[in-house]
């Protein structure tokens, strides 16, 4: 686990019951949630789940880690002229 500065909270408001605000800590407990939500709902498997939420972690920390190099080059893309067609 990584060692920091204990997150802040924040809140979900439910789309489906009016009035309804759910407030976490960690990540990790809305990701459980959700994963439960979906595994008893019947949407998924438990374990599609958990490996849908490691490939995330690893995805969001790649970008995290590369966004300057991942912006630059976007940026080059970006601003350089089109190749000329003869």
């Amino acid at each position: 686990m990584l060692a920091g500065p204990r997150p802040a909270p924040f809140a979900r408001i439910s789309p489906t019951a009016p009035g309804v605000t759910q407030t976490f800590t960690p990540w990790k407990r809305l990701l459980d949630e959700n994963v439960d939500a979906r595994v008893f709902s019947g949407i998924h498997t438990r374990s599609a789940d958990v490996v849908g939420i490691a490939l995330g972690t690893s995805v969001a920390r790649y970008v995290l880690r590369n966004t300057g190099r991942l912006l630059a080059a976007r940026q080059v893309a970006v601003t350089a002229p089109a190749p000329r067609r003869p």
